[in-house]
């Protein structure tokens, strides 16, 4: 069986999310056209604030005092608070 070279890297989620911004930022870079770089990046961040919203927003102004904590728990995972 003949190899075509290494076997192809298997790839987290910020991989895959990574992969179109440096496909679309070569291709601004030869071209000088950096307006789909800029639409991909502006669809990524709103893609990860409206997913983090949906997570932790029902969380915070609910009355169950165990989705607040848990609420607080993500915001200090992923904001760097106490452990």
């Amino acid at each position: 069986m003949r190899s075509n070279g290494p076997a192809p890297r298997r790839r987290g989620l910020a991989g895959v999310l990574a992969a179109p911004v440096v496909s679309t930022t070569g291709y601004a870079t030869a071209t000088g056209n950096w307006w789909p770089t800029l639409v991909l990046l502006g669809m990524l961040t709103a893609g990860a604030l409206a997913a983090a919203l949906l997570i932790v927003w029902p969380a915070i102004w609910s009355r169950a005092p165990w989705r607040r904590r848990a609420a607080a728990d993500i915001l200090d995972r992923f904001l760097g608070g106490p452990k």
